[in-house]
Formats: C-alpha cells, sequence, structure tokens
C-alpha cells in the first residue's frame, strides 16, 4: 500500500454529516488524522478519484450506519473497504448510532 497519510477514512451517509462532522472534530481532538469528504475534496476535484485514494492511503476506517441506511456512496466505499479488509487486512469500524 502507498504511504498512509490518514488515520482513518470516515465513510458515511450525506444525510448523516453533522454527527460524522462532530466524530471528525473529536479524532482530531485526540491527535488522530482523519479523512472527511467535506474537508478533503476541493471543488473540481473527481470524487471517485479522491475516495479510492483516501482509502488506500488509510490506516483504518469507520463505516458509520445511521438510520437513513448506507448512501449509494457509502455503499461502494464499504465494498472497496471489505475488499481490503480481506485482501489486506484494513481494519473496519462500524458505527451504529
Amino acid at each position: 500500500m502507498p504511504e498512509q497519510t490518514f488515520d482513518v477514512f470516515l465513510a458515511h451517509n450525506s444525510n448523516d454529516r453533522p454527527f460524522v462532522q462532530e466524530i471528525y472534530g473529536k479524532l482530531q481532538d485526540r491527535g488522530i488524522k482523519p479523512w472527511l469528504d467535506i474537508v478533503e475534496i476541493a471543488p473540481g476535484d473527481v470524487f471517485l478519484t479522491k475516495i479510492q485514494e483516501a482509502i488506500i492511503q488509510s490506516k483504518t476506517a469507520v463505516i458509520c450506519i445511521g438510520s437513513t441506511g448506507l448512501g449509494k456512496w457509502q455503499d461502494l466505499e464499504a465494498q472497496i473497504l471489505i475488499n481490503l479488509f480481506i485482501q489486506k487486512g484494513m481494519k473496519i469500524i462500524p458505527v451504529l448510532y
């Protein structure tokens, strides 16, 4: 795997963004470097490319699942993350709320 720039990739449904932003801030407060799309993806960036790069550059992943379930992008992210879990042992932490 390439250099791991992020400690944790935060996969979430956009409907759950306020909760995930709170997690993001708490992780940063503890010296953990999280990846969150609205922080790391700039206007004009190719969304899917940025997500794939971030997943590869992350040590672990959190899949946040709220009352609205998985979003379509989050479902794709989860599939990629599960594949990395199987192939390379990437740690995945589900968060239900």
